[in-house]
Order: structure tokens, then C-alpha cells, then sequence
């Protein structure tokens, strides 16, 4: 009976060194993880501040609602929805303008 000696044996395989195009599909695979969760997380600030913008409360929860459970395709939805989040709503408009006519004031002086 003969062996071959060319063939790898078991132990061989398990510790093997990883080679070039797995490491770098490891680093692909690891970048892409990272922006996907870096998007999501902008989306989800993003949604919650068009709470105070035009839209729907419909709509804003729809946006919502994409932005935590489908990540960074929220964004689809805000550039496919024109009229979500697009200008100040009333009561932001309101709050915002005393800060507004303090900035025209400085800006004028």
C-alpha cells in the first residue's frame, strides 16, 4: 500500500495560512459591513430630524421605519418622495425664529 506524499493531510488543511484573495475578500467583505452600518445609522438620524420637516405623519413614520429595519434604502425613499422632508414645518419654523432674526440682526449690523 502507498501513500501519496503530495497530498495534504487533514491537520495541513486546518491550519494553513490564508492566502492572498481571501484575505482581501475578508477586508471587502468587513469595509462593506462597516459602511452599510454607518449608513443605516445616518439614516436613522436623518429620518428622525424630518420629523420637524414637511411630510405626512405617514410618511414620516413610513421613513422611519425603512431607515431601522432596511438601513441606508431609506434613501431611496427620501430622493423618490418629493414632498417628504423637503421644507421647515410651522411649529420648526416657529422655534427657529428668534434664532433666525438674531442671525439677520448680526448679519445686518
Amino acid at each position: 500500500m502507498s501513500t501519496d506524499t503530495n497530498t495534504p493531510s487533514t491537520a495541513d488543511t486546518i491550519t494553513r495560512e490564508a492566502t492572498f484573495a481571501e484575505k482581501v475578500g475578508g477586508s471587502v467583505v468587513l469595509i462593506s459591513v462597516g459602511v452599510w452600518a454607518l449608513a443605516g445609522i445616518a439614516a436613522i438620524i436623518m429620518s428622525i430630524v424630518c420629523f420637524g420637516f414637511s411630510g405626512t405623519t405617514m410618511e414620516k413614520a413610513i421613513g422611519l421605519a425603512i431607515a431601522f429595519f432596511l438601513g441606508p434604502l431609506y434613501f431611496i425613499f427620501y430622493a423618490v418622495n418629493k414632498s417628504y422632508c423637503r421644507s421647515m414645518g410651522a411649529n420648526v419654523t416657529r422655534m427657529m425664529g428668534g434664532a433666525v432674526k438674531a442671525v439677520e440682526s448680526v448679519a445686518a449690523n
